[in-house]
This record gives C-alpha cells, sequence and structure tokens, in this order.
C-alpha cells in the first residue's frame, strides 16, 4: 500500500484523532511515487535512527518535508565510512494531528507544566473537553512509544525485560529531531518514564534506562532543559521562530553576539549553540543586502516554489544550497554557513555517527553506556580542543549573561513575540 493511501486509511480507522505511523526511503515505483513507503514493524532489537520532523503545515500529511529530513538523515547514515556495513534502519514518524491536537498550544502547556505549575493547571482548565486529550496524551506521540520504544522494554506479552536486556534495547534507538519534534521527544521520554513504574522498575533502573534514551535535537521547540535524558540540542542564537526560548537564549538573541560556537552543559540543555548559520554581518563578513522586490515578481517566485515543493521526489535546488537560522538540519556544509556554524556542524555529525555505533555495540548480555557529550562530539586532539574551546566560550556567557537586567530581557522577549510573523 502506498503512501498516501495508507494515511487515507488511518484517517477513516481514526476519525478526529490523531496518529502517526513509522515510513522508510524506497525506489520510486507506481505504488510509491514519492519514494516513501509505510516501514514493516520494528523489531526489539533492531539498531534504528528515527526521525522526528517539525509541525509543518499543522501535521497534515506534508510528505515532501518528511521525505525530505528523512532523506538527509538516511544519506548521511549510508554514506558514513564507519557505519558501512552496519545495519542501521533509518526511519520517520509521520504524523497526522486530527481535528483536535493544536501543536502551538501543546509546547506552550509543556512549558508551562515544566517552569510553572500553577499557570500549567490554570490553562489546561480552559480546554474544551473534546481537546483536552489529544493536546495533554496526544495519540499521535502515544502510537510512536507504542512502534519504537516500548516493544524495547517490555516482551510480545507486555512483560518487563530484564535491566541489561531493557538497556541495550532502548540504547538501540537514536533520535533525531526539529522544532517541533524536540517537544514529541520529552513527550516519549515521559512516557517511558511512567510505563517503567507501571512495570516494576524501581527509581535507579528507571535513571539508567532514561539515561540510555538518546536524542539530537536540532532547533528544539520545547523546555530542553526538563529533559533526564542525553537530549544534546543543536541550534542557532539568532532563530527567532522559537518563542519560549530560556533566559539565557533570549539573552544571546538579543544582544546578538558574535560568540562563534559554545557549549552548555546538561544542565542547561546538553546545548551546543552558535552565534548565526548564516555568515552575513559576523566574522568580519558584510551584511546581507536586501534587494526590494515587486509584488508580481515576488508572487511569481511565490508560485514556482509551490510547483517545486509538488514534485514527486524532495530535492534541493542547485542555487538554494543555504541554510537558515531555523531550518537548518543537514550533514553537508551550505554555501552560506559561518565559520561557527560549520564546527557546530561537525560537532553534530560527529554525535549521530558515535551514538549510532555505541548502539551497534550493544549486546544481549552486556549494555554499554553512552558516552558523554564531550567523547560524542570530538573524534581527535583538534575537535577536542575546538570542544573545550566552546565549554569556556559558554560558561563566560552564562556568567555574563547573569549580570544582565531581567527587565530587558523580558521587555525583548515581549516585543519579539508580537513581531514575530508565522508563515
Amino acid at each position: 500500500m502506498g503512501i498516501k493511501e495508507y494515511i487515507e486509511k488511518m484517517k477513516a480507522e481514526r476519525g478526529d484523532t490523531s496518529f502517526a505511523f513509522l515510513a522508510e526511503r524506497c525506489e520510486t515505483s507506481t505504488e510509491n511515487p514519492y519514494r516513501i513507503r509505510p516501514a514493516s514493524p520494528l523489531k526489539p532489537d533492531e539498531i534504528a535512527v528515527i526521525v522526528l520532523c517539525g509541525a509543518g503545515d499543522n501535521g497534515h500529511d506534508h510528505i515532501r518535508e518528511y521525505n525530505g529530513y528523512l532523506k538527509q538523515v538516511d544519506e548521511f547514515v549510508k554514506s558514513s565510512p564507519k557505519l558501512a556495513n552496519k545495519k542501521t534502519r533509518v526511519l520517520v514518524a509521520i504524523c497526522n494531528f486530527g481535528k483536535y491536537h493544536n501543536p502551538k498550544l501543546a509546547r506552550h502547556l509543556q512549558i508551562l507544566e515544566s517552569w510553572s505549575p500553577d499557570d500549567f493547571r490554570k490553562e489546561t482548565a480552559k480546554l474544551k473537553a473534546n481537546e483536552r486529550e489529544e493536546i495533554l496524551n496526544p495519540a499521535y506521540i502515544r502510537d510512536i512509544f507504542n512502534l519504537a520504544v516500548l516493544p524495547r522494554i517490555t516482551t510480545k506479552d507486555g512483560l518487563r525485560r530484564g535491566l541489561t536486556r531493557s538497556l541495550g534495547h532502548i540504547r538501540r534507538n537514536t533520535f533525531v529531531t526539529h522544532c517541533h519534534g524536540g517537544y514529541v521527544a520529552l513527550c516519549l521520554e515521559k512516557m517511558l518514564d511512567k510505563s517503567m513504574t507501571k512495570l516494576g522498575f524501581d527509581i535507579n533502573e528507571k535513571e539508567q534506562i532514561i539515561s540510555q534514551f538518546a536524542s539530537l535535537n536540532y532547533s528544539p521547540n520545547c523546555p530542553k532543559m526538563a529533559a533526564k535524558s542525553p537530549f544534546i540540542s543543536v541550534q542557532s542564537a539568532s532563530d527567532y521562530n522559537i518563542q519560549d526560548k530560556s533566559f539565557f537564549d533570549e539573552w544571546l538573541l538579543m544582544k546578538g553576539k558574535d560568540f562563534g560556537v559554545c557549549y552548555l552543559p546538561q544542565k542547561r540543555g546538553n546545548s551546543l549553540i552558535c552565534a548565526k548559520i548564516d555568515k552575513s554581518g559576523i566574522e568580519g563578513n558584510p551584511p546581507k543586502v536586501w534587494i526590494a522586490k515587486e509584488i508580481g515578481e515576488f508572487l511569481d517566485e511565490r508560485a514556482l516554489a509551490i510547483a517545486e515543493s509538488q514534485k514527486d521526489d524532495w530535492r534541493e535546488p542547485e542555487d538554494e544550497k543555504i541554510a537558515d537560522e531555523h531550518s537548518f538540519l543537514g550533514f553537508t556544509p551550505k554555501n552560506n554557513m559561518s565559520k561557527g556554524a560549520l564546527t557546530m556542524q561537525t560537532f553534530a555529525n560527529n554525535i549521530l555517527e558515535n551514538t549510532i555505533l555505541n548502539s551497534h555495540q550493544q549486546s544481549l548480555y552486556q549494555a554499554i553506556p553512552l558516552p558523554s557529550v564531550q567523547h560524542l562530539a570530538a573524534n581527535n586532539f583538534g575537535e577536542r580542543a575546538e570542544f573545550a574551546k566552546a565549554q569556556l566560550k559558554g560558561y563566560k556567557l552564562m556568567v555574563e549573561s547573569t549580570f544582565m537586567n531581567t527587565n530587558k530581557v523580558c521587555q525583548h522577549k515581549a516585543w519579539r513575540v508580537n513581531h514575530t510573523i508565522e508563515l
């Protein structure tokens, strides 16, 4: 069954309820013209990289975007010399939000639940009855959990696996997320914690298993510091698209510093942050020149972009191999990237590659812990030295931000949120 037909089948079964399923790349055929198809079930001991995309067009069948992210990750894994001859499934979670899931509100409530429980209770009390379940406990995230996470810690009969087996199986998953996908990854972590409690894992066992739940998150739109798992963030300080930023992120955006790349430890979100993806205006480069266009010319270009997006297969136009501050998710350098962004990209690529290699080291009788971020990000002396510089830079920036007037940062956030145009 082709991807479009499968989506329509799921819609008929679920009605207004959200849903998700896993898909994988395939050869072009009459049945699969989009080079993507519903994936066969993921086995408990299979090694998998699972892509969790942004909300896109409110999660309604934006196949081109799913295919684009899947293609980039799949090609990176298959082209890696270190991963050659190592069987790794690369999948994407295709999500439909149904009638009642509001991704923007869901992300906002996740922020409130983490940092302001009283406000969270007040906001959730306003939800309509038919919205409450789909916003607080979305069915599509439960689908992803039941397909990719729960079988790692339970048997076919629904019984808990042993600790060593559960550790190894969970570590065989690596999530790569973008924007809203970070919110989904945090929800999966929360579901894992609750499921382990029901299955009878004790506190120490739960901590060990969650420490093996790995995700690499590009521009995560979620409270990243709330994660208990190795939730590694990769982002630009100049990204305006994430409205609910932390104080430090907002301060970086307000100051517009040219600091290259910095790293913050886990209690600060395990974050790799570069000043800007686009090199224009930093590192001694001239600022970008904006050219005014007639409305007719702009509309013609927009129509051409829409036509390009409707092609069967996702492809990147030769003259648009550039990266922007939010949609940056790629594993090869772009024409416009800053030195800081290129360094951050090297670290991120190493993290993904080494995390997958760690998955291949697991065995039935021994679980190999996931290395620290420093060891995942740097492969040689030069990279270790660069990472140490990024750590020091992160520490200095954090200290500097503590002396910033809180009211000024809050005023900047209010101005930015009120002046952001959502396309």
